[in-house]
């Protein structure tokens, strides 16, 4: 129930550490450039600090962050070297995660050593206004309960603006199994970059849709512009879909949903799906609460696939992966101290569980029979790799009916 701020340092890379001396370097002003500096055209300068524009302005910048923000109390999470997290002897008490120069920041406001956190950045670096309750971060819009502290993402705006349809004319329509001339290419990849931000960020329900589309980009034809277009519409017309993510005082269950399609794209590859959330651990009982999702793909199953079975366990393998990141992420963000070699450890400081809809695989699972009895070798030392990864993370496997697993829509 934090407040979270969105926070935007003004001329972030002129706000970095200076050059050593052997770092800096000659440039050539532009006219206009030398003109506003004083100067004449011809002149040159010298660069103290990585100013936009060099490759190594980035990483410099992050240095710079990095270093302020451990030297006001903050833990730099392994699992993503872009948030910090603040814990003293009760918990966690403050959290900040960073895209460049856009911060996202939110802690116990209450908090005497928050609050002289918060002081600490604020004089640290120059910023714009800090904004809260309704602001946009890279694309997505946050809005943020002043009651209850819910959080709602959407990509209203930016889908009225960035999702457009490709322009085709009638009688190109009509081409629909025509191969795409070099500029019709460049448009249908365009729009595939714009709808797999939408979908990777608040949309989840047309990943797979998109998914599909970017497996036809090699051999591309007029019938996959008119798939994007179709696709587009539907987004536009649905800018309504949002991610809700309500709070919740009681101990988090991470959840995953696997899920796999056999040989259901046009070169005969298969198809797998997860979706992982975060929620109350009253769900293992049947409670209905809300999840958070948090992690969601689908995509195109490394292996050539020779069966439905082996598909399925190729996505379980996939989505435990993943859930496992996350729970070990989770516990990071809380103050658990993570030793990448002792990753197990940290994993079961957050319960997790994996639903399945495949019963044979569940099965197998469960009744701890034999894997290798499979008739599909690979197969089976996949399925004995998971049991193995799992009773030492001491992740629970669960059988969902098909209609109630999520991932479901994120392989047809």
């Amino acid at each position: 129930r934090w407040t979270v701020y969105k926070a935007d340092v003004r001329k972030a890379f002129l706000q970095g550490k200076p050059f050593a001396p052997e770092q800096r370097r000659q440039v050539y002003l532009v006219p206009e450039l030398a003109e506003a500096l004083g100067g004449k055209k011809g002149d040159y300068g010298e660069l103290l600090k990585a100013a936009y524009g060099l490759s190594e302005a980035p990483a410099e910048w992050y240095q710079v962050c990095d270093q302020a923000l451990l030297s006001m109390g903050g833990r730099r999470l392994l699992t993503d070297p872009c948030v910090w997290t603040f814990v003293d002897e009760s918990g966690q008490y403050g959290q900040i995660g960073a895209h460049v120069d856009d911060f996202l920041i939110s802690g116990d406001e209450g908090n005497p050593k928050w609050e002289r956190v918060l002081r600490g950045l604020r004089e640290m670096f120059e910023w714009s206004d800090w904004e809260s309750g309704s602001f946009v971060q890279c694309g997505v819009q946050w809005d943020q309960n002043p009651e209850d502290k819910s959080i709602v993402l959407t990509q209203r705006q930016y889908i009225r603006e960035s999702v457009q349809e490709i322009d085709i004319r009638q009688e190109r329509r009509r081409q629909r199994e025509s191969p795409l001339t070099e500029k019709e290419k460049t448009a249908f990849q365009g729009i595939n970059g714009t709808l797999q931000w939408v979908v990777t960020q608040t949309n989840p329900l047309h990943q797979v849709e998109v998914s599909f589309l970017h497996s036809e980009i090699k051999d591309a034809k007029v019938e996959s512009l008119l798939k994007a277009n179709k696709l587009a519409r539907k987004i536009k017309n649905n800018d309504a879909d949002e991610l809700r993510y309500a709070p919740c005082n009681d101990e988090m269950l991470a959840i995953a949903w696997t899920d796999a399609s056999w040989a259901n794209r046009l070169d005969g590859g298969s198809t797998g799906g997860h979706a992982i959330g975060l929620a109350s651990v009253r769900i293992e009982a049947g409670e209905r609460v809300p999840v958070g999702l948090v992690s969601w793909t689908s995509h195109k199953l490394k292996r050539v696939s020779r069966s439905s079975l082996n598909s399925e366990t190729q996505a379980l393998g996939d989505g435990e992966d993943e859930l496992h990141f996350v729970r070990c992420s989770w516990a990071e963000l809380r103050g658990y101290p993570l030793d990448p070699a002792e990753d197990d450890i940290c994993a079961r400081t957050v319960r997790g569980v994996v639903c399945i809809d495949a019963k044979s695989i569940y099965d197998c699972i469960v009744n701890r029979s034999t894997p290798i009895s499979v008739l599909e070798k690979r197969t089976a030392l996949e399925l004995l790799a998971y049991l193995q990864n799992t009773r030492r993370n001491g992740c629970e496997t669960r059988w969902v009916h098909g209609e109630a697993n999520i991932a479901d829509s994120l392989t047809k």
